[in-house]
Parts: C-alpha cells; structure tokens; sequence
C-alpha cells in the first residue's frame, strides 16, 4: 500500500556541492554576478557568494521564474516593486536596485506590460 501522508518540500537549489549547502529558490531576490563569484540576496536581508558564475545558477532558476536582465543580474519577478523606465532600473525589495541592459529592455517590457 502507497503512503499517502507524503510531505511536498519546497524544491532546493544546491549551492556548494561539497559542503551540501542549499536554498529555496522563493527565499532568493535577485543574484549578482561578478566574474567567477555569483551572490545572492535573500528576501532575509542575507547575502551568501558563492564561487561559480551566473550563468551556472541561471539554467537551475529559469525553471522557478527567475529572469535574466543584465549580465550581471538574476532577478526573481516575485519581489520586483518599481520599474524605472528613464533610467532602466528595476528596484527590489530590501532595497536592491537591478541595471537592465539595452539589449534587454524591450523583453523586460513585455514582461512588465503584461
């Protein structure tokens, strides 16, 4: 007989494969890549670096939602408050603000029009 009482855990998002470290894809607000270092902000206020580049976290988030914007940016729509069209800046909860690169407006406009 099928154990019907199964618990859903929230999906996790690996940070470090050697020391197991992990995160809830929900808790993250955006990440920022410099070079070989990715960090990322936490809805907590937290910042945890981690060394391996954006584009390694970005073919894990795509599946959560996360959006590219810049090469140097991951953002989490979820927690997206204000898009300032002038300067192509999105602004974040706790107070980070995300660049979105020329070539990218036009996505993230159609997104945020929608």
């Amino acid at each position: 007989m099928k154990n019907s009482n199964k618990q859903i855990f929230p999906p996790i998002l690996k940070l470090n494969l050697k020391t197991h470290k992990s995160i809830c894809p929900q808790e993250v607000i955006m990440l920022h890549g410099e070079v070989n270092y990715t960090t990322f902000c936490l809805k907590d206020g937290k910042k945890i670096i981690v060394a391996h580049t954006l584009k390694y976290f970005e073919d894990q988030l795509n599946k959560f939602g996360f959006m590219r914007v810049h090469r140097a940016f991951l953002v989490n729509p979820q927690y997206i408050l204000k898009y300032n069209e002038i300067g192509h800046t999105i602004e974040m909860d706790c107070n980070l603000i995300a660049q979105i690169s020329r070539r990218r407006v036009k996505e993230f406009n159609n997104y945020w029009d929608s």
